[in-house]
This record gives C-alpha cells, sequence and structure tokens, in this order.
C-alpha cells in the first residue's frame, strides 16, 4: 500500500496527508495513516533527508511552541531511533534540532523544564535536560559559562524564580566529585556574579546623618565675623588690656586646681 501510495503522490504531499489524515479523529482512517506515517518514517530514515526537513514534514516545527506534546513527535523519535540506532545519538540529534527551533539555550532548558514536570513527555523532557549536562560536560564548559548562558545573572531576589536554575544546578553537582565540591564551586559563581551587591552593602535607614560633618555654610557660620560692626568692637572681643598687670591678666585665665570640677565649670559657663 505504501507502495501505491508513493507512487501516486511526491515524498512532501504523501507526508502532508498522512499528517492530516493521522489528526482525524475517525478511529479507521487515523489508524491507517498512522501506520503508514510509521511506514514513511522508517523510509526517511534510510534516505539522505535531512533530520530538520524530517521536523518540519511531521509540522513540529508549527505545534505552537510544544513540539513534545505533537501527536507526530513519537513518530519522529521512532525516525531519529531508526536513523542512529542509539537512544543517546537519537537524543542527541533531537537536542540538535531543538535547540535551532528554541534559537536560544536558556528558551530550550526553560521549555523542558516545564515539560519534564507536566504532560505526555516528561519521560522525554528530562532525557534530553541530561544530554544538554553531558554536552556541556563533553565540551569541557564551566559552572560560570552554563551560568552564563543561562542568563541567571539576575537580581537575588528573581534568581532563585528562574526556571532554569535546576538545570544550572545539577550540572554543578555532575561535575564535581561530591556536594561540598559543588556547593563551594555554585558559591564562588554567585559571589563573582554578584560582587557588586556583596561590596556594597544596603545602607541602613536613618544612618545617613551619623558622623557626617555639617555642611560647609554651617561651619563657616560659626567663625564668621560681622563685618558691620566698627573694627574697633571686633578687636575689643579678642584683646587684653595691656595697662592691666600681668598678674591679674593671668588671674582671670588660671583655674584653681584645688576647686572641685563643677566650681571651675560654673566659672567658664557662658550665660
Amino acid at each position: 500500500m505504501f507502495d501505491y501510495l508513493a507512487k501516486h503522490l511526491s515524498g512532501d504531499n504523501l507526508a502532508k496527508g498522512l499528517v492530516a489524515k493521522a489528526n482525524l479523529h475517525r478511529s479507521r482512517i487515523q489508524e491507517v495513516a498512522t501506520n503508514v506515517l510509521d511506514l514513511q518514517a522508517k523510509k526517511w530514515a534510510l534516505d539522505k533527508i535531512t533530520d530538520k526537513k524530517v521536523f518540519n514534514l511531521l509540522q513540529l516545527q508549527g505545534s505552537n511552541g510544544n513540539p513534545l506534546e505533537s501527536p507526530f513527535f513519537s513518530r519522529w523519535f521512532k525516525f531519529v531511533m531508526t536513523r542512529y540506532h542509539v537512544s543517546k545519538k537519537a537524543y542527541k540529534a533531537t537536542l540538535d534540532i531543538l535547540s535551532s527551533y528554541f534559537q536560544s539555550k536558556i528558551a530550550l532548558v526553560s521549555y523542558l523544564e516545564r515539560a519534564k514536570t507536566s504532560g505526555k513527555q516528561t519521560i522525554a523532557a528530562q532525557k534530553l535536560l541530561d544530554c544538554q549536562i553531558n554536552e556541556w560536560k563533553e565540551d569541557k564548559k564551566n559552572a560560570a559559562y552554563v551560568f552564563d548562558i543561562l542568563d541567571l545573572r539576575l537580581t537575588e531576589s528573581k534568581l532563585f524564580d528562574s526556571p532554569v536554575i535546576s538545570t544550572w544546578v545539577d550540572f554543578v553537582k555532575s561535575i564535581s566529585s561530591n556536594d561540598v565540591e559543588a556547593t563551594n564551586t555554585m558559591l564562588s559563581v554567585l559571589k563573582l556574579a554578584y560582587k557588586d551587591d556583596l561590596n556594597s552593602p544596603p545602607k541602613r535607614q536613618n544612618d545617613s546623618d551619623v558622623n557626617e560633618p555639617p555642611p560647609p555654610a554651617k561651619r563657616q557660620k560659626e567663625f564668621d565675623f560681622d563685618l558691620n560692626e566698627p573694627p574697633a568692637k571686633r578687636q575689643k572681643e579678642f584683646d587684653f588690656d595691656l595697662n592691666e598687670p600681668p598678674a591679674k591678666r593671668q588671674m582671670e585665665i588660671d583655674f584653681d586646681l584645688n576647686e572641685p570640677p563643677a566650681k571651675r565649670q560654673k566659672s567658664l559657663t557662658l550665660t
């Protein structure tokens, strides 16, 4: 039957027709189309058609941003398993296609983190995340690199709200010999990322006036003279009466060390 259909329809049109029929909710037609589509996937695996073209022919590129939930994702995976024979290579091929589809690692990982907790393909999503972590390890990427590529340089209050933080933690654990080493690695990356914040602790409320000198204008006023006063009056405030005997002038500024401190203080208090 497949050979008959293939003769009457070109490859792309056949695939589009099969996908359309497999989407029908009429059980008999849907079953036939699905079976033929499985045969088509096997043929694609043997042909020189690219992975990306098969992804598109199965209309996974137009699955409303949710290719893993497409009813044809399972056909896609049968195709890559038939082509690559090993599940590790099949997941790597799928990861490459999804990386192109989402265009950034943060978008891809965010999607997989959500998909691993809900939906039809939770196991596939987790395996794809594991594949991504292994890819970083094989490429000798470090914790700081993955932290940056996942755009985790957010404010501290939002860091742990990021859907991709768990992927970064899992990656750091995978490259560490134990939990202590992993914790130290994560802390060193966080300290470097938030260096400016750590070196500039937040200012406590009402601390702004503590130990601050008075404004220059205020200090200047304490020492200003009233320039409208006659010179003789200003001078008088600081002059000694040179006609007074030296002993009397000295007496005015001497303290009697035998007096109680309170009495000495009283003699210096201005009224």
